[in-house]
């Protein structure tokens, strides 16, 4: 805060990713200076609120506000992004893991099969119905 206070630094950009619809997008979003004009104007029949405090001490603790409750954000933001990520990959990965066992599966009833054969060919071969 004190940082911005002394304008050394004047403009704070955050980029993080999002998750809307299922589908993940890039979000650049502008912090510093606070965008006032989007900010929904006070009404006319709504009067000034009551202040004890300076305007610049309401300035200072409403900016440090907006700027935990942006990173914050950010932060919720990205690891949801990041959960949806590993939640698609292991859902890839499921689907793989099934094709496989029963891909296996059919292998194995398939070598079953043939070790039945090969047993009945051996019976058969070795003439032990012809006595």
């Amino acid at each position: 805060m004190d940082i911005y206070g002394k304008k050394e630094f004047y403009n704070l950009t955050f980029l993080f990713t999002s998750v809307f619809d299922n589908k993940a997008r890039i979000v650049t979003e502008q912090i510093l200076p606070p965008d006032i004009d989007g900010m929904p104007a006070k009404g006319p029949d709504n009067g000034a609120p009551f202040t004890y405090l300076n305007a610049e001490v309401i300035f200072a603790r409403a900016l440090e506000e907006l700027l935990f409750i942006s990173f914050y954000r950010c932060y919720a933001e990205s690891l949801r992004s990041e959960n949806w990520y590993r939640l698609r990959s292991m859902e890839g990965a499921s689907e793989t893991v099934k094709k496989h066992i029963v891909e296996l599966g059919s292998l194995q009833k398939y070598v079953r099969q043939e070790e039945i054969t090969e047993e009945m060919l051996e019976i058969l071969g070795s003439g032990m119905f012809y006595r």
